[in-house]
């Protein structure tokens, strides 16, 4: 991600403010932030350390130094290279998708995008990095402290971080966007996949999940609408 890249962000909470830390690290410029009491824009970009501070003193992103701020109305309306929804879920419906303005969608929040919302992307050839996908790092440093939970004994930062950038690379190339060919939007690719691997974790165990489904052999629309009934 080059650092003249414009981005907008929406939410500052846990996902949103070690967001902002990252994008500021790297120098990116041109960032909209929004919360419900407003939105900012940053022509220099967020310092991650000032927009805390004055976060925890203020109790808004309103009113940050050097900062434009207007009323909280669809952010991403606003000409960026990247939308990231890190907010409330359903966030970017079909209206919302339709006035899209950003080249890519990064969805770090759960579910930020409805279905009519992800169909008005796919129309406009505007790219989505699903949840499943953008929010796995965190997952899995989740996992790793869960383990060690497990263990009761705590992991030397490198070792850590060795083993997240392992996991992670090693199914980046078993996850990508599918065939140069394909047309799909990338959650409807990750969702099989993600299936078939709980399908085969389920079978291992000697769980009844494969019985009534059978994930292994079934198509990837299949196993989407599997999937989802078997949340609710």
């Amino acid at each position: 991600m080059a650092n003249e890249q414009h981005v907008v962000i929406q939410g500052y909470g846990k996902v949103g403010a070690p967001l902002v830390k990252l994008l500021s690290d790297r120098g990116h410029e041109g960032c909209w932030y929004r919360r419900c009491e407003g939105r900012i824009h940053v022509p220099g970009g967020i310092n991650h350390i000032t927009m805390a501070e004055h976060y925890v003193e203020a109790g808004t992103v309103v009113g940050y130094p050097a900062a434009t701020t207007s009323r909280p109305d669809n952010s991403f309306t606003i000409n960026s290279d990247i939308a990231i929804p890190a907010a409330l879920g359903g966030a970017i419906d079909e209206k919302v998708a339709e006035t899209m303005e950003a080249s890519i969608v990064v969805e770090a929040a759960n579910g930020p995008t409805t279905g009519e919302g992800a169909e008005m992307l796919a129309s406009r050839n505007i790219p989505v990095v699903p949840d499943v996908l953008a929010n796995a790092g965190g997952v899995v440093a989740s996992y790793f402290e869960w383990a060690q939970d497990l263990q009761g004994f705590m992991w030397e930062t490198e070792l850590f971080q060795q083993r997240w950038k392992r996991r992670c690379l090693s199914h980046s190339t078993t996850s990508g966007p599918g065939p140069s060919n394909s047309t799909s939007p990338c959650a409807k690719l990750q969702w099989p996949l993600a299936w078939k691997r709980i399908a085969e974790a389920t079978e291992l165990r000697g769980l009844s999940l494969i019985q009534s489904h059978n994930l292994t052999e079934i198509s990837p629309e299949r196993a989407m609408f599997i999937g989802v009934t078997s949340c609710q």
